[in-house]
């Protein structure tokens, strides 16, 4: 430490400080902005169509939205043929 100022590891040190502080400064308004937009945006479609809210936000990670499949998650594709759909 006796190799530093002490000058130059204050100047160091405010600058890291204004570094730190402006970097959090310029991120919370956005977020506290960007949260009231998407809480109004939820509340907008839980209004109108509380059904389309539940299927536009999965429960959990993977999830395609709580929509199951007409066949069950583990029916096997059947082939098209005459008189068949390629659909399931």
């Amino acid at each position: 430490m006796s190799q530093y100022h002490s000058g130059d590891l204050l100047n160091r040190m405010d600058n890291d400080v204004a570094s730190v502080s402006s970097s959090v400064l310029g991120w919370l308004p956005d977020l506290v902005t960007r949260l009231v937009q998407f809480l109004g945006a939820l509340g907008i479609i839980l209004y109108y169509d509380p059904t389309l809210a539940g299927l536009a936000l999965p429960q959990r990670a993977g999830d395609p939205g709580g929509v199951p499949h007409p066949h069950g998650p583990d029916a096997p594709i059947q082939p098209a043929g005459p008189g068949r759909s390629a659909l399931r």
